[in-house]
C-alpha cells in the first residue's frame, strides 16, 4: 500500500545533459547542472546517478554547503543523508571541460 511505503521519490529525471555548448554561459559550455529539490525534516535522502560517462556528484544543504560528494561515477548512490531540519536541498551534476554526458538522477528519501 502506498500509505506505508518508505521510499518517496522526489527527484527523477532521464537524460540530464551535462557538458552541452551553450552561449549563455560565460565558459560557453554547462558543465555543471545545479537542480534544486524540496525534502522534508528529518528524513534521510538517497541520490542514485546513472551516466554514460564519468560524472561528479555533490549533494549540498539548505545553506549551500556541501554535504557528500562521489567523483567520476558512471553508476552509484550517495546515502544516506540525513535531512536534519532542512526543507529544501540541491544536487550537482559535474564534467571536466570539454567532456560530455548524458545522466539519470532519482533522489529519494526515507523515514529514520
Amino acid at each position: 500500500m502506498g500509505l506505508f511505503k518508505r521510499k518517496q521519490v522526489v527527484f527523477e529525471q532521464e537524460g540530464i545533459l551535462v557538458g552541452e555548448f551553450d552561449p549563455t554561459e560565460p565558459s560557453l559550455f554547462r558543465n555543471v547542472v545545479h537542480i534544486h529539490i524540496n525534502v522534508k525534516p528529518k528524513r534521510l535522502l538517497y541520490l542514485h546517478a546513472r551516466s554514460d560517462r564519468p560524472v561528479d556528484v555533490a549533494v549540498f544543504n539548505q545553506t549551500g554547503n556541501p554535504i557528500r560528494h562521489l567523483d567520476g561515477i558512471t553508476d552509484g548512490t550517495l546515502g544516506p543523508i540525513s535531512t536534519e531540519t532542512w526543507t529544501e536541498m540541491s544536487f550537482v551534476l559535474g564534467v571536466f571541460r570539454g567532456d560530455k554526458a548524458t545522466a539519470d538522477v532519482e533522489v529519494w528519501t526515507e523515514k529514520k
